[in-house]
């Protein structure tokens, strides 16, 4: 059985909103995956500011997408996605959040083709063969409910 992994690490490199270790937080995750977690290297896509593939609004939608495919068409036991940029949020539109806010990642052509909304993560991973793991880190502002699961942990609480 195989891991597969999609790692996005965004600097936002000359923009306004440039941030500084977020490419360094996904380099240490890959090194992490391949290291101790025995990930093999051509199963690891890596997208940041410098990579061929850009992390841009296309390319995170159509690598979730992959992933979910590959969990169907090859023996695969643990799909692992991180992200390191930001996060934001815009107005609920379709009644699902208890704060009235989609919590969303923020690609890198942000301006130009919009954000990533936690309805749109949260159909994509749904696509995914349920006796797969997925292990999801996003490491973001507004990131508490991004995938809007069932259930949340707030510490000292259920």
């Amino acid at each position: 059985m195989s891991k597969i992994a999609l790692l996005m690490g965004l600097n936002y490199e000359g923009s306004d909103a440039e941030l500084r270790g977020c490419i360094n937080d996904i380099e240490n995750v890959h090194n992490v995956l391949k290291n101790v977690y025995n990930y093999k290297e051509e199963n690891m896509m890596v997208m940041t500011d410098h990579s061929d593939v850009k992390p841009t609004c296309r390319n995170i939608i159509t690598q979730l997408i992959k992933l979910a495919e590959r969990t169907y068409e090859e023996d695969v036991s643990e799909v692992w996605v991180s992200y390191s940029g930001h996060g934001t949020y815009v107005t609920d539109r379709n009644g699902d959040e208890d704060d009235k806010r989609d919590e969303c990642l923020v690609p890198l052509d942000y301006y130009e083709n919009g954000l990533i909304a936690d309805d749109t993560l949260n159909h994509v991973f749904a696509l995914m063969n349920p006796n797969v793991r997925l292990i999801c880190i996003v490491d973001a502002c507004h990131s508490e409910t991004m995938l809007d699961l069932p259930y949340r942990y707030v510490s000292g609480n259920k």
